[in-house]
């Protein structure tokens, strides 16, 4: 006796009944594994181990209960004893429950399945860095070459009488010219060509009348002239060497050092927007308007916009 039991192999489904009985009542009823898996929405390959008793490709117990019942309850037969008969099995056979091979490939599935999830997180982030990168350097590249481009129309300027070069020292030549232009201001002084002497004379100790001409030629040069009235007259004078800039309804009209014997006069669309070095010895008539610089000077600077 002893020796037949140790010739017996052990095998899952040796000595179960459950298994032949639930085919023997599925087959009498007319029924196929497929049309009850599809009925119940059950696992076909679980179908087919548990008639075959195939114990180790069946699912945990609590599934394989649940397995029993609902093919019995297609082919019309009492779950219960074949249940007592399962439990009784499961009870003998407990290594049976460590790890089913459904287990193995469901562990397997959800592995590879959260490994893939995690790469396409990662190549998500790294897109995302990329276009990020790429925005950054396309931002730089556009922001340098703004900035190089206003250097380049930007030219630097003497903003100040300091920055302005100017020979103060008269020579021999001017001294005759301004002699000249004061005669020729006041014709009935004018009895003998001008000598050296007579410049000497005439700068140094000027009489009351040269005075009082001087000082009403200075109030004629202040005063608009007919042509400085006109609509859009630009007229820009001063009394020392300036720099000055006029942009004109968004075009440059001049820009260098204004010369005092050579005053600027120009028509000029609003806006004038204008830029004045040694702003002091400035004046500036717009449309027969004297301009007053002095709330725009900032440091012998005046930078203003006419309309």
């Amino acid at each position: 006796m002893s020796d037949n039991t140790q010739d017996q192999p052990e095998n899952a489904n040796e000595g179960l009944r459950f298994p032949s009985i639930l085919q023997n009542a599925r087959i009498a009823n007319g029924l196929t594994l497929e049309e009850i898996a599809k009925e119940k929405r059950l696992n076909l390959i679980y179908l087919e181990a548990l008639e075959a008793g195939d114990m180790p490709k069946l699912p945990q117990s609590i599934f394989t209960r649940s397995y029993i019942r609902q093919l019995s309850d297609s082919i019309n037969i009492n779950p219960e004893p074949l249940i007592e008969e399962y439990n009784r099995y499961i009870d003998a056979h407990p290594q049976t429950q460590e790890m089913p091979e459904f287990a193995k490939l469901q562990k397997e599935k959800i592995v590879v399945s959260k490994v893939k999830k995690r790469r396409s997180s990662l190549a998500w982030v790294i897109a995302v860095a990329l276009l990020a990168a790429i925005a950054f350097f396309v931002w730089q590249w556009m922001a340098q070459g703004s900035e190089s481009q206003n250097q380049t129309n930007d030219i630097e300027l003497p903003m100040s009488s300091e920055d302005i070069v100017v020979d103060e020292k008269p020579s021999a030549v001017d001294s005759v010219i301004e002699v000249e232009l004061g005669l020729a201001l006041n014709p009935g002084q004018m009895t003998k060509p001008a000598t050296a002497n007579d410049v000497t004379t005439t700068t140094t100790a000027p009489t009351r009348d040269e005075e009082e001409q001087e000082s009403e030629n200075t109030q004629n040069s202040t005063s608009p002239t007919p042509d400085e009235q006109m609509e859009n007259a630009l007229v820009v004078r001063s009394t020392d060497a300036a720099w000055i800039r006029v942009v004109a309804a968004g075009q440059r009209v001049f820009q260098g050092v204004l010369q005092p014997q050579s005053p600027l006069s120009v028509t000029a669309l609003p806006p004038v927007q204008l830029t004045l070095g040694n702003a002091s010895q400035v004046q500036v008539i717009y449309q027969g308007e004297m301009i007053d610089l002095s709330p725009y000077i900032k440091s012998d600077v005046a930078k203003l916009t006419l309309s």
